[in-house]
């Protein structure tokens, strides 16, 4: 899907895929990305708040989601975030409008259009990404700890 994503989107832009996997699929998403311009699959990531400090936008085209722990993380770094609503945690996570947007899954259209939005809009990137550190306020782990001793 981020593919099909990324092709809709107007020269200039690029996308930058982070993330392990089975072998098997991750040949296969070497071979797929391989030929797109503008588009480069990482592997994993090490650093993880030095590779988001890198980008603009944090996009997640998953199926399925556990919890997702990669977004609380894009968010603690300011990004804004793009991902399908697929997942219950989703909506704790991204509130819509205010750090990013969540996407009908399969909605591949208004998943670029999205990007294109949020990308062209300084205003509107400035004011989400500072959303996003305000949300992070709550998963922060002195704050967990504290709410932690206060249940223990």
């Amino acid at each position: 899907a981020m593919l099909d994503v990324f092709s809709m989107l107007p020269s200039g832009f690029t996308l930058d895929i982070f993330g392990g996997g089975a072998e098997n699929e991750i040949s296969q998403l070497k071979k797929k990305v391989k030929d797109t311009p503008g588009v480069c699959f990482k592997g994993e990531a090490v650093d993880i708040k030095h590779v988001l400090r890198q980008y603009s936008v944090f996009l997640m085209t998953s199926r399925y989601e556990g919890f997702g722990q990669t977004l609380i993380e894009a968010r603690s770094q300011g990004l804004p975030i793009i991902a399908f609503d697929t997942f219950d945690a989703l909506s704790w996570i991204v509130l819509e409008g205010y750090n990013g947007y969540t996407i009908k899954e399969n909605d591949n259209q208004k998943f670029s259009e999205k990007i294109v939005e949020l990308c062209s809009n300084h205003d509107k990137y400035i004011g989400m990404s500072k959303n996003s550190l305000l949300k992070s306020i709550e998963t922060d782990m002195d704050l967990i700890k504290e709410k932690w001793k206060m249940v223990l």
